[in-house]
């Protein structure tokens, strides 16, 4: 079942801050995923806190192939997950490219 998501990226204006720093822009695209899978919440408790995680895998396939960079977030079905780490080939079983797999995670603090 194909996914529409929003890759978010932070990419160079070219202009520079009163600081001599880049300033950044963030550009949105929209993609088709192959597939979402989601990953199941953990919950981890601290002092005061409870660390809530969860994330999924996007699955793309050609034509709708899609890259990310490690600071990249993307918009699955209305949350906001950060990339962990780069993207990696998806191949079947018999070694055949099938597309591209990009890994996403999130994390909510609360008081506990």
């Amino acid at each position: 079942m194909a996914v529409t998501v929003t890759r978010l990226r932070l990419t160079e204006t070219g202009q520079k801050d009163r600081y001599n720093k880049p300033i950044m822009s963030r550009i949105e695209t929209t993609h088709t995923a192959h597939g979402f899978a989601p990953l199941v919440a953990s919950d981890v408790s601290g002092v005061e806190q409870i660390v809530s995680r969860d994330g999924g895998t996007l699955y793309f396939r050609a034509p709708n192939l899609t890259f990310a960079e490690p600071d990249d977030q993307f918009v699955v079905r209305g949350v906001v997950y950060d990339v962990d780490g780069r993207d990696a080939y998806w191949q079947h079983v018999n070694g055949v490219d099938k597309g591209t797999v990009i890994i996403l995670t999130r994390a909510e603090y609360t008081d506990a």
